[in-house]
């Protein structure tokens, strides 16, 4: 039995495995969000995922919009989009995004997604850093989500981290005027608010 963090084929791998992030209902969100804001010209934009983990976002995204790129470290995590989505492996760069992030040129839309937690616990003041740099690579929406209060792995150094304190945290070191949460996941070891962060 696998433990996959995102959908794949299940089918490939064993029925039987365990997905710990639906993601479907995220990348849904997402694109319907995009859709209403963009309409027929979302086709023209372009969409950055850092740390895609499997690629499922990318490869969702890649099919409305006109360019998709991934920065992916993790030497499993990029193996698994090799094998599970070929079609856009040659727009994933293997790298560490915290290195990277100064060369990225700017896209239309970027994801944030499941990381920044860990850079909060590691070095809240770098956090903030490395926010500003994606901030400053994203011409018009960041998709972004993270560790909240409440999940039992990160269960003392999350908290006080909930919806409210992250959607201020955002606000307040970057250059984003709006932070509007968009749905709450339904998986249950995480129920981690999706925000969509974008300028009037």
């Amino acid at each position: 039995m696998k433990t996959l963090y995102h959908p794949l084929s299940r089918e490939a791998i064993n029925q039987q495995s365990i997905v710990l992030r639906n993601s479907e209902d995220r990348a849904f969100a997402m694109l319907e969000f995009c859709t209403e804001r963009y309409g027929d010209s979302l086709s023209e934009k372009t969409f950055l995922d850092i740390g895609p983990c499997y690629g499922y976002f990318l490869n969702e995204f890649s099919k409305h919009c006109a360019e998709v790129k991934g920065i992916e470290n993790g030497a499993y995590e990029w193996k698994t989009i090799q094998i599970f989505y070929p079609n856009i492996i040659d727009s994933v760069e293997k790298a560490d995004f915290t290195k990277r992030i100064d060369y990225i040129e700017q896209y239309d839309i970027v994801a944030l997604m499941s990381i920044m937690h860990l850079l909060i616990m590691d070095d809240e003041e770098r956090a903030v850093e490395m926010l500003k740099k994606v901030d400053n690579r994203t011409k018009d929406i960041m998709f972004f989500d993270m560790a909240q209060e409440g999940e039992d792995r990160y269960y003392k150094d999350m908290e006080g981290w909930n919806e409210e304190t992250i959607q201020s945290w955002l606000l307040d070191n970057t250059t984003f005027d709006v932070c509007q949460p968009l749905m709450k996941d339904k998986d249950p070891l995480f129920g981690r608010t999706l925000f969509a962060c974008y300028r009037n």
